[in-house]
């Protein structure tokens, strides 16, 4: 705020100042009270009045300036995109609800626009102004009103409440279309009373899988549409959508032809149909993601062989496949064997053994002793071998073939081998300096 002088006040009034002026020196200045004296037996003009009201002032004199200055107006028969003007831009409660009963008691019915500035600009728990406003407006002043909502919920940031409160008097009249009852299914908490009287309306394909996906009303709209002619798409939804049609709309979908993929997917946990849908999957040239939905939801050992082969045919490595095997919980000695039957390098094997926690690697690591493997590969899995006989024979072949010392201290970082180590260096006869560094090993 600028403080002006009395010299400063005084020669502002000698410079024939407008009413803009005063205007501005009563929003910025410590003459804001003297500024209104002035400006109030003057014939302010309504836009005049209008930039008064809507200025926030934080001191406690221009609130009431603001309530005069709205009375003044009032009066004048202002026009109603003025009114909005201001209920939309004024932080005063009591202007505002003021507005709101000057455009009730002046305006016969209201336009979409002014209805939908008074709603957003008031506060819900003004419930009786908001009612009264809904009860005197046009019939299709509302069904327009509401129908914006369809295509931008956000852009009148209508809270919850007003929805509601709109679709229940909506809900009261004849003839409410079928485009309306949808929109009062998809964003208010009248979905189900929205959704019965639908039901009578003769409602289309489409409406009926909205009922089927928003509303407690999923059966008896489900009941309609399976005695329709249905497509993929609609027979998908009443399985998806757990109706008590699921598994006969998967039944018929298994019976058409050219099933997508991804839907044969989506369907796949949700039926009890999942080796038939499987079988479909594997036919309809599958991706990777496609056969790892099988891995995770179906149990039959010959559809798994499958999906290993696909796998591989798809360029999918061995330790990835094992990995999600082991995810999903899918492993079982029919498994590993089959998967580490196939010609599978020795980096690929030690690849898997390194992650594969609590899962039984016998078969696996047996295949890789007989792959003529380097120290280098073994000495990377002796650490994860609960088999004690395997472990040491994993041991002896690293032991024996001429390993460095950072393989010996590699198995050595498990305490309980070093007396192991350690004898079967003496009956080898390791050289006497090596004995001696096992020996020592950790003991610094």
């Amino acid at each position: 705020m600028d403080y002006l002088t009395n010299e400063e006040w005084l020669k502002f009034l000698n410079e024939n100042p407008t009413n803009d002026e005063f205007i501005y020196l009563m929003k910025y200045t410590n003459c804001y009270k003297n500024s209104w004296d002035i400006l109030k037996e003057k014939n302010l003009s309504n836009d005049e009045l209008i930039d008064i009201i809507c200025f926030n002032g934080y001191r406690t004199d221009f609130v009431d300036i603001n309530n005069i200055a709205f009375e003044i107006l009032s009066k004048r028969n202002p026009t109603n995109d003025s009114i909005c003007f201001i209920i939309f831009n004024t932080k005063n409660d009591i202007i505002r609800n003021k507005a709101v009963d000057l455009i009730l008691n002046n305006t016969q019915f209201l336009s979409e626009a002014e209805l939908c500035c008074i709603l957003n600009n008031i506060h819900t728990e003004d419930l009786i102004i908001i009612n009264n406003i809904l009860l005197k407006t046009p019939d299709e002043i509302l069904y327009s009103y509401y129908n914006k909502i369809k295509y931008d919920i956000n852009s009148t940031k209508m809270c919850d409440i007003l929805d509601d409160m709109v679709a229940k008097i909506l809900l009261e009249k004849e003839n409410i279309t079928n485009d309306i009852l949808l929109t009062i299914i998809r964003n208010t908490q009248l979905k189900n009373e929205a959704a019965k009287i639908l039901l009578e309306q003769s409602p289309s394909n489409d409406e009926l899988i909205e009922i089927i996906k928003k509303t407690d009303l999923k059966n008896e709209a489900a009941n309609i549409l399976f005695s329709r002619n249905l497509t993929i798409n609609e027979l998908y939804q009443l399985v998806i959508c757990n109706t008590v049609f699921k598994n006969k709309a998967a039944q018929l979908l298994l019976n058409e032809k050219n099933v997508p993929n991804n839907i044969l997917i989506e369907i796949l946990n949700s039926t009890n149909f999942n080796y038939k849908i499987a079988t479909l999957i594997l036919k309809n040239n599958p991706n990777n993601n496609d056969l790892l939905y099988i891995i995770k939801y179906v149990d039959d050992i010959d559809i798994l062989y499958q999906v290993v082969d696909m796998l591989l045919l798809n360029g999918m490595k061995f330790s990835d496949i094992v990995h999600y095997f082991t995810k999903y919980n899918k492993f079982n000695k029919d498994i590993d064997k089959y998967i580490f039957d196939k010609e599978i390098s020795n980096v690929e094997l030690v690849s898997m053994l390194a992650f594969r926690k609590h899962v039984d690697n016998t078969y696996a690591l047996r295949k890789l002793l007989n792959n003529n493997p380097t120290n280098e590969h073994l000495k990377y899995v002796v650490h994860k071998i609960d088999d004690k006989i395997l472990k040491y024979n994993i041991i002896d072949t690293i032991l024996k073939n001429n390993p460095t010392t950072t393989e010996i201290e590699y198995i050595l970082r498990d305490e309980k081998l070093k007396e192991y180590v350690l004898d079967f260096a003496v009956k080898n006869n390791y050289k006497m300096i090596d004995i001696i560094k096992i020996r020592n090993y950790n003991n610094d």
